[in-house]
């Protein structure tokens, strides 16, 4: 009886642990929930708003599905030269990463160091196994942030005003122009001391559309008159380019 009543205890305790808030406590709404790649995009933003429990801060996160990398790594032979060495293959590795918060990730305790990038080193996986993990995840982690896939402390969320006990925010967020098509997934998560209480979620799509979606289409589809339709494409642009050039020169 004794113990019986002890579980009962603990989980009264346990529950009362528990933070108040859920899902359901959040809404979330982004603004394209499409983006549409042509010819002529080179970048976006898009526009987020919601609402959390009153006394959080707000973590946005975009990200891609998980795929597999290939790279080859480089070291020096005989010590003297930099050559690439061993092909290697990372495993669940996000296309896109973007992070925007109402404070620095820094300052959101254990909460903020597991939404950086550097968390996916518990994640990521590399084919051979090898001693150098950490360090060769920490070059991909920077390489991806070069080429703008992985942004940290990438919008300022803004924070707006209390209404029975719910916040208001909004950010702007910014999307890169080396973005492949696919469905990404935007998260609203409210941190409060140093923990995360609360989460939901949306879904963005990114789409080829005009001149890019029938070039993918002639690809994937008819590989022999997408190769012919490349060449020929090369060759006008390189004698539109040459005629530029020359034309140049005849004005001097």
């Amino acid at each position: 009886m004794k113990l019986r009543h002890l579980i009962l205890t603990t989980m009264l305790i346990a529950a009362l642990c528990v933070p108040a808030f859920a899902q359901g406590d959040m809404s979330l709404q982004v603004t394209p929930e499409t983006i549409k790649i042509d010819t002529t995009y080179n970048g976006t933003t898009v526009k987020v708003e919601g609402q959390a429990p009153e006394g959080s801060q707000i973590v946005l996160r975009i990200v891609g599905e998980a795929g597999e990398l290939h790279m080859k790594r480089k070291d020096k032979a005989l010590g003297l030269l930099w050559m690439n060495m061993d092909s290697l293959t990372f495993h669940g590795v996000p296309v896109l990463y973007i992070v925007g918060s109402s404070k620095p990730l820094d300052e959101l305790g254990a909460a903020g160091k597991e939404l950086k990038a550097e968390s996916m080193l518990n994640t990521i996986e590399i084919e051979p196994d090898t001693a150098a993990r950490p360090e060769l995840i920490d070059q991909l982690i920077k390489l991806k942030t070069k080429e703008r896939l992985y942004q940290e402390e990438a919008g300022e969320v803004a924070m707006g005003e209390v209404k029975d006990g719910m916040q208001s925010f909004t950010a702007t967020l910014p999307i890169p122009s080396r973005l492949a098509p696919g469905d990404y997934k935007l998260a609203s998560i409210a941190v409060k001391d140093g923990q995360e209480v609360a989460m939901t979620e949306k879904d963005l799509k990114v789409e080829l559309v005009s001149t890019p979606l029938f070039m993918a289409k002639l690809a994937f589809g008819h590989g022999a008159l997408y190769g012919i339709l490349a060449t020929i494409i090369a060759l006008v642009s390189g004698l539109v380019i040459g005629l530029i050039f020359q034309s140049k020169g005849e004005a001097h």
